[in-house]
């Protein structure tokens, strides 16, 4: 199956620590991204998150990271 051979290749590849540093690194940014268009988008600068938001938020960056990932 193909996924179970790039989980494979991917855990081989994350031993390096400056490529894991790298996936880090954009899974990281991903998240900040989507914080700062989150709280422009709803008023939330310099303001207080609750829950709900962080959920958004989170949500939002991990569909940020899927699509810079598959991009073509």
């Amino acid at each position: 199956m193909k996924t179970q051979k790039m989980i494979k290749v991917l855990r081989e590849k994350l031993k390096d620590e400056g490529y894991k540093i790298s996936w880090v690194a954009n899974i990281a940014m991903a998240q900040l991204d989507a914080e700062v268009h989150y709280r422009e988008k709803n008023n939330k600068v310099g303001k207080y998150l609750n829950k709900s938001d962080r959920h958004a938020i989170t949500n939002k960056g991990a569909e940020n990271f899927l699509d810079l990932l598959t991009a073509e």
